[in-house]
């Protein structure tokens, strides 16, 4: 017998916003801002729910793989003298 993904769902240990904003460092309100938008949720009953692993997902998408280095502007000294 195979299970329904939601059956998954409900078998694993979902976060709250409070856990989430904890884990990311940032507020309730940012974690509502991204909420189904770019990090996936669920609906139980009224409170909304992220699986760890797709929190995680989220965070190795915003990784930075290399800094380019910030552009110099030649400066011009002849209103100097």
């Amino acid at each position: 017998m195979s299970q329904r993904p939601a059956d998954v769902v409900t078998k694993c240990h979902l976060w709250s916003v409070p856990e989430v904003a904890k884990h990311l460092g940032v507020s309730r309100d940012s974690v509502y801002r991204l909420a189904g938008k770019v990090i996936p949720c669920y609906r139980v009953g009224g409170a909304v729910r992220f699986r760890p692993e797709e929190v995680e997902e989220y965070i190795e998408a915003q990784r930075v793989r290399r800094v380019a280095p910030a552009p110099t502007k030649a400066v011009k000294l002849e209103h100097l003298r």
